[in-house]
């Protein structure tokens, strides 16, 4: 739904009007007349151009105190754009305003097809550029599909192993062994996934820490 040209009333001092430099609509418009403080009586006028393709109901309008009048404006003339000027008028002419009025050719069925599919394009765009930043991300770090897999497995089997470990040695007296021994273990299940997934990072890092392990031992 178009907005409607909006002015407004008594703001900051008796018969003020503060209305747009421009306003731009598409076939008929409403204008909306708010008022901000005591009653007045307000007069819209066309110029001649814009008065000759464009009707306001009437002309003189009383707006009651802190209230707010709504004027509707039907275009007659299909050949676009319309121009002209609107001047609004308060206290009988105590204040003034002008406001340039354009209205453009309404939206075509084509138009409206035409923009709802740039909508959807635009929204598949960036759909697509976030796909695309994460498969260059996974090839700027030689990671693959079966890769990240991998990574989760074995991350899901360290936690597995500890926890075991962790378990066995609230059981266990001898506790410090028994978690060394179980962590160990369980290195050494992520090193083999780790082998059999081919991720040599992952296995020359446990490798280290396994010997590190053996030594403390």
């Amino acid at each position: 739904m178009i907005e409607p040209l909006t002015v407004r009333l008594n703001v900051g001092k008796l018969y003020s009007v503060d209305a747009p430099d421009a306003f731009t609509a598409r076939e008929d418009f409403n204008i909306e007349l708010q008022n901000m403080g005591e009653s007045v009586h307000v007069h819209l006028r066309f110029d001649e151009e814009l008065s000759q393709r464009a009707q306001l109901p009437e002309v003189n309008h009383y707006v009651e105190a802190d209230d707010n009048r709504q004027v509707g404006v039907r275009v007659s003339d299909h050949q676009y754009p319309i121009k002209g000027e609107l001047t609004v008028a308060s206290g009988y002419g105590s204040e003034t305003e002008c406001v340039s009025i354009t209205i453009a050719a309404p939206e075509s069925d084509s138009d409206k097809t035409k923009k709802a599919a740039e909508d959807d394009g635009s929204s598949e765009t960036d759909s697509g550029s976030v796909l695309t930043r994460g498969r260059e991300w996974i090839q700027m770090h030689n990671v693959t599909e079966t890769g990240v897999g991998g990574i989760a497995a074995v991350g899901g089997l360290g936690v597995i192993a500890v926890g075991i470990a962790v378990i066995i040695a609230m059981i266990v007296p001898n506790s410090v062994t028994v978690l060394l021994v179980g962590t160990t273990l369980g290195v050494v299940v992520a090193v083999a996934l780790g082998l059999l997934l081919g991720f040599d990072w992952t296995h020359r890092w446990c490798v280290r820490w396994l010997l590190m392990n053996i030594r403390l031992k």
